[in-house]
């Protein structure tokens, strides 16, 4: 997956705290000390409204436009016990022109005042982000991941690219042994899908039938899958070419018609051999020959035996430089040094290749290679690839594996690295340090302007 840097051109997600402040202000016309006018009362009453509506609108500048009391308003509410019941007035039609205050024209007696609600929207203010130093337990994320299987007729024969002796083992038989070690321990964490290449096709009668590549997945990516991927070895025995470009096509196509479902996404690509079926090979000039020399040069024999090495790459870069997932390669070993370099070059094209050596594939020359690669990838594709929170205006300060601080690293070699905006992986010793699920790993953040 290409690096993810804070300092990159894209927008920074969102900060995972904001601070807003909401201010809450009665609107124009509303006094909340006033509630009914229109109600019959008593005089004394009627006034009392008067006079604290009046004292409201005046520390409000609202509702009323004279806040001069009305005759004889203040004073009879002084009159004290001396009083008479004359004074006892109902609000209303009945009361004397004397004594109806003067309130806005705005109010009626048949009406209540334009009083506003007492919850007002939430108006929140432009405050600026605000910086939060963390120290966050880190999650492992699930993940999904493709296996994409050579089955070509060379997957017959042993590692060493003989036919195999007695109680040897077929490269196809290792494989298959090597997927099922590599994954049973971690059959919870990811969802699985199979591409094998090329169709087998029994008694093929052209180059082309032995290049052909089935549409689709020969298993749907799915958790749980590990018992079901290991019975297609039993199920589809070696036979044809190494299509390996539409194949890795087909499984390109297979994550872009899938939901988005957030999770990492990865190809691990296991073959043994470089890629054939050149379907561009027209002529002994544009053909590198993967066999015997003038093996080639027949045109029905040609594009069969070809190095198919532009579209090759082109699929492999376009799975990892455009869509994001990393692609693995792991290679049974050949002494033809067109292979070795051709394999070199897919393995950094798919963005994970092994560190700087003379292969930087995983290579395989003995079944144990094939486990020990199988083993690394799918621990660092299940146990290795972590959530971390929004940073926002922060920056990761500290990564710790159990008790040991490990460093950041570009190379994504030995060290961790942004792998997406809320993404971090290890790799490396590190991932190795982190494979045991009862070690935790944490992440503390750092406000750099702080």
């Amino acid at each position: 997956m290409p690096t993810w840097s804070p300092d990159a051109s894209v927008p920074k997600p969102a900060t995972k705290e904001r601070l807003r402040s909401v201010a809450r202000a009665p609107r124009a016309g509303y006094c909340p000390c006033v509630r009914n006018l229109t109600t019959k009362a008593s005089l004394a009453a009627a006034l009392l409204t008067t006079y604290v509506a009046v004292a409201c609108g005046a520390k409000t500048g609202l509702l009323f436009d004279d806040p001069t009391p009305v005759d004889g308003g203040f004073d009879a509410l002084d009159a004290g016990p001396d009083a008479t019941p004359d004074a006892t007035l109902d609000v209303g039609a009945d009361v004397s022109p004397d004594v109806t205050p003067d309130v806005s024209p705005d109010v009626t007696p048949d009406a209540p005042p334009d009083v506003m609600p007492d919850v007002m929207p939430d108006v929140p203010l432009d405050v600026p982000d605000v910086c939060i130093p963390e120290d966050d337990i880190l999650e492992r994320e699930d993940a999904e991941v493709i296996f994409v299987v050579d089955r070509s007729n060379s997957m017959d024969l042993a590692i060493d690219g003989n036919d195999p002796g007695p109680g040897e083992d077929r490269r196809w038989d290792v494989m298959r042994d090597a997927f099922q070690l590599a994954l049973t321990p971690n059959n919870d964490f990811l969802a699985i899908g199979v591409k094998m290449y090329p169709r087998p096709v029994p008694n093929p009668q052209t180059a082309g039938e032995q290049c052909e590549v089935t549409p689709g997945l020969d298993l749907a990516i799915a958790p749980n899958r590990v018992n079901a991927f290991v019975n297609l070895f039993s199920s589809t025995q070696p036979l044809g070419g190494t299509p390996t470009a539409p194949a890795l096509e087909t499984a390109r196509q297979a994550f872009a018609n899938r939901p988005d479902t957030g999770r990492p996404r990865f190809v691990v690509l296991a073959t043994d051999g470089a890629p054939t079926c050149n379907p561009n090979a027209a002529t002994p000039a544009t053909c590198k020959c993967t066999w015997l020399p003038g093996t080639c040069d027949d045109p029905g024999v040609g594009p069969y035996l070809c190095l198919d090495e532009t579209d090759t790459l082109s699929a492999i870069s376009n799975t990892f430089a455009q869509d994001g997932i990393p692609v693995y390669v792991i290679g049974i070993s050949d002494p033809n040094p067109l292979f070795i370099d051709m394999l070199n070059r897919m393995a950094i094209a798919g963005g994970r290749p092994l560190p700087n050596g003379p292969r930087r594939f995983y290579d395989v020359q003995q079944p144990s290679d094939m486990n020990d690669a199988l083993v690394s990838i799918t621990d660092s594709i299940a146990r290795c690839v972590f959530r971390i929170p929004s940073l926002g205006q922060a920056e990761i300060g500290e990564v710790t594996v159990g008790n040991t601080a490990v460093p950041r690293d570009p190379n994504q070699q030995n060290g961790w690295d942004f792998t997406g905006p809320e993404e971090i992986t290890l790799f490396g010793a590190t991932c190795d340090a982190a494979a045991n699920l009862s070690t935790v790993v944490r992440a503390s953040t750092v406000c750099p302007d702080q």
